[in-house]
């Protein structure tokens, strides 16, 4: 009797183990982040259901990046550009083009200015 109950343990033990070594050796699919592809990882078939459903998550977001926008998308993205282009310009030459606008108003000034002296020393004479 003894004798069969610690077989009956062993093959229990037995048992329990494989149990344990139920794990399987998953390779990642793809893997665009930099780390090696070629790493082997051993994980339980419910964790390699999670990586599977994360790895076809993160592949449908790859490929609505790929396939791009529609054309209002387009236009507001455009539309945005365009206004931070013309902020930068504004900020880079707006301080310039004041300064140009004040000289050739001082010039300007002075051009009347020399017109009104030369009329006046005509009329003067």
């Amino acid at each position: 009797m003894k004798v069969k109950r610690r077989e009956l343990k062993k093959k229990k033990k037995k048992k329990k183990k494989k149990k344990k070594k139920e794990k399987t050796t998953v390779r990642m699919l793809c893997d665009f982040y930099g780390s090696s592809s070629s790493k082997r990882y051993e994980h339980t078939k419910q964790e390699e259901a999670l990586l599977t459903e994360s790895e076809l998550k993160r592949l449908r977001l790859l490929t609505r990046r790929m396939t791009g926008m529609t054309y209002s998308e387009l236009r507001l993205l455009e539309d945005e550009i365009n206004r931070g282009l013309m902020g930068l310009h504004e900020q880079q030459f707006g301080p310039r083009m004041e300064q140009i606008a004040t000289q050739q108003s001082e010039k300007l000034i002075s051009q009347l200015r020399d017109a009104d002296e030369r009329l006046g020393t005509v009329d003067g004479s």
